[in-house]
């Protein structure tokens, strides 16, 4: 479907069913909606699992007939997969809890606010939202880099604060599962990654108030992947 129809659908569709669930970015500015941060090369970050080189060596050669069916890259790698990320069950809940955030990146229930917003590029009709909707949520992130003393890891001297943050924070993380998904296509199970069994020695879902420390445990989890 073309990207000017889906956005008219999309809009009529926010417009007559309010009560429908849905996030989205409003407007008609391509380049303003999270999902870029799925394939945007970040500076001062390792961009290494958005390469072609990576692509190439960890999806499309050497896995099978769905690996070589993926495209190489033309305008960025993957582009409405965030719409999917959310759906897969890694523990962050945030299908059911957008404002946590997740893989699909994190979103707030708030009535976005335009000041001097004219017709973008798209064609699509500008329209000033008139109700609270689940829409782009701003994070601050600071990485984690190696460290060659003391602890293997340490935070970065970089802060990241956007929208897309909240997305390509987890980049690594659905790239590897996505290779990992990609080995089951041509490996024994018992040769490839899968994810392990979690046993949690407390309740799963834990409330506490803001400042307080927490400690989880997990110790009794095990490896599904290779055994």
């Amino acid at each position: 479907m073309p990207f000017l129809t889906k956005m008219i659908v999309a809009s009529g569709i926010r417009d007559n069913f309010r009560d429908l669930f849905y996030i989205v970015t409003p407007g008609d500015d391509y380049d303003r909606a999270t999902w870029n941060g799925i394939n945007s090369v970040v500076s001062g970050i390792d961009n290494t699992e958005i390469s072609n080189s990576w692509l190439a060596e960890n999806i499309q050669q050497a896995h099978g007939a769905l690996g070589a069916a993926y495209p190489d890259v033309a305008y960025g790698m993957e582009g409405d997969t965030p719409a999917f990320l959310s759906l897969i069950p890694n523990g962050l809940n945030s299908s059911e809890h957008p404002n946590w955030g997740g893989w699909g990146g994190r979103y707030e229930f708030y009535k976005p606010y335009f000041s001097g917003r004219k017709q973008g590029k798209s064609g699509v009709p500008f329209e000033v939202e008139t109700r609270k909707i689940w829409t782009n949520a701003e994070d601050s992130f600071t990485p984690f880099v190696t460290n060659e003393y003391g602890r293997t890891i340490t935070s970065d001297t970089l802060n990241f604060t956007s929208d897309k943050v909240s997305l390509w924070r987890w980049r690594d993380d659905f790239q590897n599962d996505f290779a990992a998904r990609m080995d089951w296509c041509t490996l024994p199970y018992e040769e490839a990654n899968h994810a392990p069994i979690i046993v949690l020695n407390h309740p799963e879902n834990i409330t506490i108030e803001s400042g307080k420390s927490i400690t989880f445990d997990a110790a009794n989890s095990t490896d599904s992947g290779r055994r």
